[in-house]
């Protein structure tokens, strides 16, 4: 499963960064409270993805229908999390806004630690 190697890198980039914010005082540990909260919880929505992706692979006419459903429902998720967490406070805002893009920048970093030959994780990337 994706998902396994894709938490332990995403953890590898947030708990440090968490750690590091939290030396800033009461601010700091806002922030570090987000980067955690909107890491994890951008973990819990590919594991979320990971779960309905069979549905997104059955034929007919609920193949358009499954897709827009879980669209929809991953893009409330998302509001919910970041209005909840900008109704809290500022600084807890911002560590979840960088707390959840840490797992873009993880999936980008290894395309291109792949790609270029650094690593070999088996994502079986197309070679040109």
């Amino acid at each position: 499963m994706v998902t396994g190697f894709v938490v332990k890198r995403v953890m590898v980039i947030a708990v440090p960064a968490s750690a590091a914010c939290a030396f800033l005082g009461a601010n700091g540990l806002l922030i570090s409270a987000g980067i955690l909260v909107g890491s994890t919880f951008s973990l819990y929505k590919i594991k979320l993805f990971e779960i309905l992706l069979p549905h997104l692979l059955i034929k007919g006419a609920r193949l358009r229908i499954c897709q827009i459903l879980i669209h929809v429902f991953s893009h409330s998720l998302t509001f919910i999390a970041l209005l909840a967490a900008i109704l809290f406070n500022a600084h807890f805002f911002s560590g979840t806004v960088i707390g959840a893009l840490f797992l873009p920048l993880t999936i980008v970093i290894n395309g291109i630690t792949e790609k270029s030959g650094l690593t070999n994780n088996n994502w079986n990337l197309p070679k040109d």
